[in-house]
């Protein structure tokens, strides 16, 4: 994170002495970062606090240097490369995270239709780093409503850490028992 912040200070100083813009160059380098930062599953939330901490340091000395009468045109540069950037940043973060969550999804489906289907699992298990031992039971779980299947499988990971292999398949075909 220290990286980040040092380059994001840099990126702020740069559009301080251009005249306050973040230029395409510097907003592409932005979204590369976040990227790159979502890949390593950094959460977004240490990304932006990294933003707002380089934020704060560039106007801490801006605040020590500059003479009192500049402080108001620098405080909205500093504002305008928040704006151009916060949104940039963000949305290149949710998009890589979308797509990491999409791809683990798929991994950890692969064993458990293999199991089903009576073919081989146990790399397709290694590559979704889950433990399958022993007996496999089947449990089709039957709702009223239909809640998200991501918040149903956050909550059986929350409850069941040990139990092995816990995979909800959302089907809207089955009916009620």
């Amino acid at each position: 994170m220290a990286r980040s912040i040092t380059a994001v200070h840099g990126l702020l100083l740069r559009a301080l002495r251009d005249g306050g813009a973040m230029g395409p160059g510097d907003l592409t380098r932005l979204i590369e970062w976040s990227a790159r930062r979502a890949e390593e599953r950094v959460p977004l939330e240490a990304v932006t606090a990294a933003y707002l901490i380089g934020a704060e340091a560039w106007w801490q000395v801006l605040t020590e240097t500059a003479e009192p009468e500049e402080l108001a045109g620098a405080g909205a540069k500093l504002l305008a490369c928040l704006h151009a950037a916060m949104p940039a940043v963000v949305l290149a973060h949710l998009n890589v995270q979308e797509d990491l969550h999409s791809e683990d999804k798929r991994v950890r489906r692969a064993p458990l239709t293999a199991l089903l289907a009576g073919r081989p699992h146990e790399e397709l298990a290694a590559a979704a780093r889950v433990t399958v031992a022993g007996e496999h039971e089947v449990v089709v779980l039957a709702f009223e409503s239909n809640p998200p299947a991501r918040l149903v499988q956050s909550s059986l990971d929350a409850q069941s850490p040990a139990a092995g292999f816990v995979q909800v398949a959302a089907r809207r075909d089955i009916g009620a028992p």
